[in-house]
Parts: C-alpha cells; structure tokens; sequence
C-alpha cells in the first residue's frame, strides 16, 4: 500500500485532504506521539493520485448538489 494514496475529511475544518498513505500513517503516529489529536478522517484508499483526486471532484459536487 505504500503507493497508495488517501483522501481525508476534516469535520470541523470542512475539507479533504489528499495525500500519500504512507503519509497519512506517518503523521498519524506523530500525532499519537505528541499526545494530540486530529480530526482527519480516511474516507477512502485510492491507488492512484487521480482516482483520489477524482474522487473528492465527485464528492464536492455531491455537496454541492445537496446530497
């Protein structure tokens, strides 16, 4: 899964985050390591950069269509 990437959710901050998966699970336990917390949730694991960027482009426009 290393190539993986990630596209996340932020509840309060009302955005996506896309990046590697490696990545996520790094700063993840970075964030474990601090003792901190974070509200970005893994709403989906993509093997390509475009098939995640693609997805949240999907996403916004289900937001915007009200669903």
């Amino acid at each position: 899964m290393r190539n993986y990437h990630v596209v996340e959710w932020s509840p309060s901050q009302k955005c996506f985050h896309l990046q590697s998966y490696e990545e996520m699970i790094r700063d993840n336990l970075s964030v474990f390591k601090r003792g901190s917390m974070t509200d970005y949730l893994c709403i989906g694991i993509f093997e390509t950069y475009e098939q995640a960027s693609n997805y949240i482009h999907q996403l916004r426009e289900m937001v915007r269509a009200g669903r």
